[in-house]
């Protein structure tokens, strides 16, 4: 499916367009959302299908709508790429996926995927677990972060950098370059960037 679409009828306090708020709405009451959320400008949400059309597709006139016994019911993953357009008329669009054509966009928060029902698609099973990779991938980010940010100026640490080189870093006091603390690497005499560190470092001295 292609880009869709439309003027926009939820907007925040700002007067720009409410993104999540026009994306549940995008779903009829055939459907539920248990949860949705937007990562950037990607829109993630655990769809349940409460009802369906049964029929054939050449007569819809003879088609009815079929009630879904709820241990029946599945929920699947719906994913929406969003973009606005203030200059435009037509200035929300849409471009609609769910989890079986596999998307790209695989940073759906853990607690949508553990809403899901257990699938047989392929391409959705692996979706899933590149969204539950890169969930793991940014909790080390975290976990990184937090032990660097407590540790003291002054302190080394070690590493192997992206091309398998040893380094050593220094944690560096803010100053009027950095406005919060900063890494020294004094082999090569020059800056490193934090998120540069990789997860896996050791502590060499403790100031």
């Amino acid at each position: 499916m292609g880009w869709s679409w439309t003027r926009a009828t939820h907007y925040d306090k700002k007067g720009r367009i409410d993104r999540k708020a026009e994306c549940d709405a995008s779903f009829n009451n055939n459907c539920r959302i248990e949860r949705s959320v937007m990562v950037g400008s990607v829109y993630y949400a655990a769809v349940t299908v409460l009802r369906k059309y049964v029929g054939t597709d050449t007569d819809k006139d003879a088609r009815v709508l079929y009630e879904i016994p709820a241990e029946e019911q599945e929920t699947f993953a719906a994913v929406i790429l969003t973009g606005c357009n203030m200059s435009d008329y037509y200035n929300f669009g849409t471009k609609y996926m769910d989890e079986t054509v596999g998307p790209v966009e695989a940073e759906c928060p853990i607690s949508i995927i553990n809403l899901l029902t257990p699938t047989n698609d392929e391409y959705a099973r692996i979706w899933r677990e590149r969204c539950k990779k890169h969930a793991y991938e940014r909790r080390l980010v975290r976990v990184k972060q937090d032990k660097l940010s407590k540790l003291q100026y002054g302190t080394k640490i070690r590493f192997t950098d992206r091309l398998g080189r040893k380094c050593i870093a220094v944690k560096m006091a803010p100053n009027k370059q950095f406005k919060r603390y900063w890494w020294y690497l004094p082999d090569c005499n020059r800056y490193y960037s934090k998120s540069r560190i990789p997860c896996e470092f050791e502590v060499l001295d403790i100031a």
